[in-house]
């Protein structure tokens, strides 16, 4: 086996954010071999299940000549990260707002784009973010849980994607209710699929483009 250690993944953690404990880039830990079947079944960095078991390589030191008279800055390569929100209410993108984000304690603040979008950078283990927007004077809060979608194969996965898109299929509790059979077929007929209620290979895949991922 390769020279490093295996981590189970908790809720709230992703290839990302432990690559980032472990002083490492996303890259050396999901392209690693040892990582190939999580990543084939997974798909996606940003979206590990709690108890999935991730294998961190040895960091390898890297060494940069520099001359000792010159202040010299170096960055962190995929720090900070990027996270982008997509704003709508009844299909109506919220564009051209004000908005004020919370990370962790931090405050950004800008405007929503055309397309009602929010695009900020934030550290790879944030933990919380709580975003205001203010349409007509009435102020909108969203809290974000940074790393806590599921994978799009699991029924929480896919009942946190259907509610964040507006498709009311009852909390991502992972029991395939009534209501998340009806947010489904809801979803279907949206997107010109046949509505049998069943989050078949295509309606995940149409559901994954729908929500960025």
């Amino acid at each position: 086996m390769a020279d490093g250690t295996w981590v189970e993944v908790a809720q709230g953690e992703s290839a990302e954010s432990v690559a980032y404990r472990h002083g490492h880039v996303v890259e050396t830990l999901w392209d690693h071999p040892e990582n190939r079947e999580l990543r084939e079944s997974r798909g996606s960095p940003h979206t590990l299940l709690p108890g999935d078991r991730l294998f961190v390589p040895a960091p390898r030191p890297k060494e940069v000549s520099c001359a000792t008279t010159t202040r010299h800055t170096f960055r962190r390569r995929g720090v900070p990260s990027g996270i982008t929100v997509l704003l709508a209410v009844a299909g109506r993108p919220l564009a051209d707002l004000p908005y004020r984000l919370r990370v962790d304690g931090a405050v950004q603040e800008g405007r929503t784009g055309a397309d009602g979008e929010v695009t900020v950078k934030v550290m790879p283990d944030a933990r919380e973010a709580v975003l205001v927007v203010d349409p007509d004077g009435l102020a909108l809060s969203f809290d974000l849980l940074p790393r806590h979608m599921d994978p799009v194969t699991e029924t929480t996965g896919l009942q946190g994607r259907l509610r964040n898109l507006g498709y009311h299929p009852g909390e991502p509790d992972g029991a395939f209710t009534l209501a998340t059979l009806h947010a489904v077929q809801r979803f279907q007929l949206d997107h010109g699929l046949e509505t049998t209620g069943v989050p078949d290979d295509a309606t995940r895949d149409a559901l994954l483009r729908a929500h960025g991922s």
